[in-house]
């Protein structure tokens, strides 16, 4: 579905997306947030930045060399 689909499906708007991130099934496993169990991992970054919004706060997801690398790989 696309974002403008799921806005009117659901009658809301959307706050933020989720990369997929294999830190999150870690975390899961993990019984751990991954905001706790992988701060830096792309998920908790993008967690991070719609909690923010949600606030009132600004909140850039921090890009790491490990993230230009997988986006790289993904190419």
């Amino acid at each position: 579905m696309s974002e403008d689909e799921v806005m009117d499906f659901l009658g809301l708007p959307i706050l933020g997306k989720i990369p997929e991130d294999r830190w999150v099934h870690k975390s899961v496993a993990a019984k751990t947030p991954v905001v706790i169990h992988a701060p830096k991992s792309l998920a908790a970054q993008h967690f991070m930045a719609i909690a923010a919004r949600i606030i009132g706060e600004e909140y850039t997801p921090k890009r790491y060399l490990s993230h230009l690398i997988l986006d790289w790989f993904r190419k």
